[in-house]
C-alpha cells in the first residue's frame, strides 16, 4: 500500500511545523492494521522536501515543491520488491526496497473479529 497525503506523517521527513498534527497516531494505525503492507508515504507541504525510513521499514518521501525547485517532478515504478522513484530537476531518483511482509494480524483486527 502506498499512502498519498498533503501533510507528512513523520517529522524526520519534514519538520514538526509542517507535518500532520496526529501523524504519529496515523502511522501507528497503519503499522498495526496494515500488516506490513504499507511500503511508502508520499507527501508535500514542506517545500524543501525530505526523506526517511521509519522503524517498520516504511519510506517517507516529502516531495519538493515546483514553486521553489524549478522542473521538480517525477514518477514511480512499482516493482515486486521495491519502488523506483525517477526524479527530474530537484527531485532525486531513489530505490526504496519493500519492508518484510508481516503475516500475523494485529490485536485490533483480532479483537474486532471476535465481537
Amino acid at each position: 500500500m502506498i499512502v498519498l497525503t498533503h501533510l507528512p506523517l513523520d517529522a524526520r521527513a519534514a519538520s514538526f511545523g509542517t507535518m500532520c498534527w496526529d501523524g504519529e497516531e496515523v502511522m501507528k494505525i497503519l503499522h498495526e492494521d496494515g500488516f506490513g503492507r504499507v511500503v511508502a508515504v508520499f507527501a508535500g507541504h514542506m517545500h524543501k522536501g525530505g526523506y526517511c525510513v521509519d522503524g517498520e521499514g516504511v519510506h517517507h518521501v516529502t516531495l519538493q515543491s515546483p514553486l521553489t525547485h524549478s522542473e521538480c517532478f517525477g514518477y514511480v515504478d512499482v516493482l515486486s520488491d521495491r519502488l523506483e522513484l525517477h526524479g527530474h530537476g530537484g527531485l532525486v531518483s531513489q530505490t526504496m526496497p519493500f519492508p518484510p511482509l508481516q503475516r500475523v494480524p494485529s490485536t485490533r483486527a483480532l479483537s474486532a473479529r471476535s465481537t
